[in-house]
C-alpha cells in the first residue's frame, strides 16, 4: 500500500457522511422505501446499517447474524434483489477533537421474495481501509484486492449436510492420492452428484475478485479510499452497476 495512513474524519461530521449515503441508497430502492443509516458504538468507533420504513432482514453469512435489507428490484416469477450495507469506522488515536478513520464498507446482495424467509446472500462489494495494532496503522485488507467483489451465492444455498458429506468425501479422495489405506470406493467411481457437491463446497465466498485493479499498467491490486467523497462516489457507481448487471438475471 502506498498510503501509509488513513484519512481521520471528526465525529461531528460523520453524520452528515451517513445522510449523504443514505441519500444514494435511497436512490435506488423501491419505491416507498425510507432508509438511513444508523450506528452503533463499538469499541470507541462506528458500525453503521440500514434503518428505517420498508425493509426486512436476511441473514448475513459472516457471523450468520440478522441484518436489516431493502427491496432493491423486482426480477422474474415475483423474486426480488435485496440491499443491505454496512460501514465500519474505529476511533482515532490522540487528544483534541474526537475522530474516526475508515475501516470497511461493504454492499450485501440476497434473494429472496416479499415478506418470506429465507433471503440468501448471492454476492458482496467490499472495500477495506486501515485499522490500528500496537500504535502503527495497517492496511487491514492484507494481500486481498480492494475494492473487491465476493461471491456468496454457492455457500448460501448449500446445506450444512451436504457440505459435511462433500468434505468427507474430499477427504477420502486427498487420502488415497497420498498412498494410505484405500476407501470403500475408488475415486473414478464417483457419480456426478458426488463431483458436484465436493465442487459445491469449497470456499468460493473467501475469494476476492479484484474491481479496481490495472495489472495492464501496474501490480497494485489493493487500494484504499483518501476521502468520504470517493467512498460515496463507489457506492453509487457499484450500485447502479449491480442494477445494470441484475436486469440480466
Amino acid at each position: 500500500m502506498a498510503d501509509l495512513e488513513p484519512f481521520h474524519v471528526p465525529v461531528t461530521a460523520i453524520g452528515e457522511h451517513f445522510k449523504q449515503v443514505a441519500e444514494i441508497l435511497n436512490s435506488y430502492v423501491e419505491a416507498g422505501v425510507e432508509l438511513k443509516l444508523g450506528s452503533d458504538t463499538v469499541d470507541g468507533g462506528l458500525v453503521a446499517g440500514l434503518e428505517g420504513e420498508g425493509m426486512e432482514t436476511a441473514i448475513h453469512n459472516r457471523g450468520q447474524q440478522r441484518v436489516r435489507v431493502a427491496p432493491l428490484m423486482q426480477l422474474p416469477d415475483t423474486l426480488w434483489a435485496w440491499l443491505g450495507y454496512q460501514e465500519e469506522w474505529s476511533q482515532s488515536p490522540g487528544g483534541g477533537v474526537k475522530r474516526v478513520f475508515f475501516r470497511s464498507s461493504s454492499v450485501g446482495i440476497y434473494f429472496g421474495f416479499r415478506f418470506v424467509d429465507p433471503k440468501p446472500q448471492i454476492f458482496r462489494a467490499e472495500w477495506a481501509g486501515y485499522d490500528l495494532k500496537d500504535g502503527r496503522y495497517r492496511f487491514q485488507g492484507g494481500t486481498a484486492a480492494h475494492p473487491h467483489w465476493q461471491f456468496d451465492a454457492v455457500e448460501s444455498l448449500m446445506r450444512g449436510e451436504n457440505a459435511d458429506a462433500a468434505a468427507e468425501l474430499a477427504a477420502v479422495i486427498r487420502a488415497e492420492a497420498h498412498g494410505l489405506p484405500p476407501a470403500e470406493f475408488a475415486p473414478q467411481s464417483l457419480a456426478p452428484a458426488d463431483v458436484h457437491a465436493i465442487i459445491s463446497s469449497r470456499k468460493i465466498a473467501a475469494m476476492h475478485f479484484a474491481s479496481a485493479s490495472k495489472w495492464w499498467a501496474d501490480s497494485v491490486h489493493a487500494h484504499a479510499p483518501s476521502g468520504v467523497q470517493q467512498i460515496r462516489i463507489w457506492l453509487q457507481r457499484t450500485i447502479g452497476y449491480i442494477v445494470q448487471e441484475l436486469d440480466r438475471v
